[in-house]
């Protein structure tokens, strides 16, 4: 399944991505900052985007299962 973590980097999102990944989901993480190192894992991609911004959605090319 796929998921989508908006603001993966902050404390709460860095614990979800965390336990979706323990869980086999394939990840995409967005925030503001490019903290791309935070996860290791080949089930992880991070895109930096400002969320207050419409069009920065569009920089999404995945489908997701859950947000």
């Amino acid at each position: 399944m796929n998921a989508l973590v908006i603001g993966s980097t902050g404390l709460i999102g860095r614990h979800l991505v965390r336990k979706l990944l323990s869980q086999g989901y394939i990840v995409t993480g967005t925030s503001k900052s490019s903290h791309q190192s935070l996860f290791q894992s080949p089930l992880y991609k991070h895109q930096s985007l400002d969320v207050t911004k419409i069009e920065s959605f569009k920089q999404l090319s995945r489908e997701f299962d859950i947000v």
